[in-house]
């Protein structure tokens, strides 16, 4: 199959801004296109529910879709880490038999940490009716198989199918909530959003097997990579705590909303935050344009030549390549970033206003924005480090992100609302 890193590098090679322009464009669909179109999705059934729908309604609703994908990142976290290493290599070997026998075994294992946390706590520590609780259980099982099939999608470099399953899938899980919340409130609307995540979750695993198509054969070859590559595992469920420690922190401050008897969430720390994190999207296609052009192709010729026995010389020819490589592209993605970070910085009031927001949120945003700044840079040199296999380094930066963003949130939350956002900034400043 051909990688999107041909598409790209044909847009890129054009000698004008147009060509570049589309491949940024590109990039940015391919990158960040699922993650828009579950925002959009989520944010269609908010809005046309609401008129018939009661408000207590639909922020349960919200709440148990937070809740559930922050959940579903962390327990899959460490599979689908070690799932990855595990695939790279079959790629390389060339024996990609067990591919489909991991793919349904692995998301077994998903499904199964998802019942194991899901039936306590939605059954028991949350005060929820049976048809509610059985709503929000299936919905975590649901998007726990949306992180680990995306897996086996990344390997094949098929973007295309990613977009078209997030596209169809939610676009259907949107209009069946909507429609069945007439009728049954929380639980048509989580019902009919888990309908269409598990018809996205059937269309990539449709697609997995059909460019593996091969016997259920070895379907635990998986398990000795997890003893090999502990520190990918721990680093999938650090990182992804790291990312929501802060917020789950602050679900405990003063400001809160509580709804089911447990869900708690922090309508203006959570607003605030989700905004600032879309300020990111034009660097992570700008990532992926420097990952699957100039990156690539000398990462590949770098361990081809080790693999072929080559001189020293063009060995370390090579590695210079890579540096001068990551230098640029590095530059060029910080430079972006910084322009839209100062940019949004200015016009927060305008977001606020723009998306019915309160104003007593420009702090938190702006604090938040110069923080997804710095997660950004952070979240491509974890990248870079496991593109060289440097895991426990990595793992390191991960375990501090983590440490740091619990302790200095925990310090903005004693001292007050005006200081709400910094703990998270401090800390990506941090670690980056």
């Amino acid at each position: 199959m051909a990688g999107i890193g041909f598409v790209l590098e044909k847009l890129m090679r054009q000698d004008d801004l147009t060509g570049v322009l589309r491949g940024i464009a590109y990039a940015a669909v391919i990158a960040t296109g699922p993650w828009l179109i579950t925002v959009f999705s989520l944010a269609a059934v908010t809005l046309l529910v609401h008129y018939g729908t009661a408000s207590l309604e639909v922020r349960l609703f919200h709440s148990v879709i937070i809740y559930n994908f922050s959940a579903s990142l962390v327990l899959t976290g460490p599979i689908a880490l070690v799932t990855t290493r595990f695939l790279a290599d079959r790629i390389f070997l060339g024996t990609v038999e067990p591919v489909p026998a991991t793919l349904l075994t692995g998301s077994a294992a998903c499904y199964g940490l998802a019942l194991l946390i899901g039936i306590p706590f939605y059954g028991f520590v949350c005060a929820l009716p049976l048809t509610t609780a059985l709503a929000a259980i299936v919905n975590l099982a649901a998007v726990c198989g949306i992180w680990y099939v995306g897996v086996f999608l990344s390997a094949l470099r098929d973007y295309r199918t990613i977009f078209i399953a997030f596209l169809v899938g939610l676009t259907l899980g949107a209009v069946t909530a909507i429609a069945l919340s007439r009728w049954f409130g929380t639980d048509g609307m989580l019902f009919g959003f888990s309908t269409g995540i598990v018809v996205l979750v059937f269309i990539a695993k449709a697609k997995v097997l059909a460019e593996y198509p091969y016997k259920f054969v070895t379907p635990f070859a998986v398990l000795p990579y997890f003893r090999t590559y502990w520190p990918l595992a721990l680093g999938g469920l650090v990182f992804n705590a790291a990312v929501w420690i802060d917020k789950w922190i602050m679900w405990f401050a003063p400001e809160r909303i509580v709804v089911g008897g447990a869900l708690a969430t922090h309508p203006y720390y959570d607003g605030a935050m989700f905004l600032a994190y879309l300020t990111v999207v034009p660097s992570l296609a700008m990532f992926l344009v420097s990952v699957e052009t100039a990156f690539f192709r000398v990462y590949q010729r770098f361990y081809r030549a080790i693999a072929q026995h080559a001189t020293y010389a063009e060995i370390e020819d090579n590695r210079l390549r890579i540096v001068r490589t990551l230098a640029t592209s590095s530059r060029d993605i910080a430079i972006l970033q910084a322009a839209v970070t100062m940019l949004a910085l200015f016009l927060a009031p305008a977001v606020i206003e723009l998306t019915a927001s309160s104003f007593q949120q420009i702090g938190i945003l702006r604090f938040g924005i110069l923080g997804a700044y710095f997660q950004a840079m952070l979240l491509f040199l974890c990248t870079l480090l496991a593109y060289f296999d440097l895991r426990l380094p990595n793992l390191g930066l991960q375990t501090l992100f983590l440490v740091t963003n619990g302790l200095f949130t925990l310090a903005c939350l004693e001292a007050g609302f005006e200081y709400y956002g910094y703990g998270f900034f401090a800390s990506t400043v941090v670690t980056c």
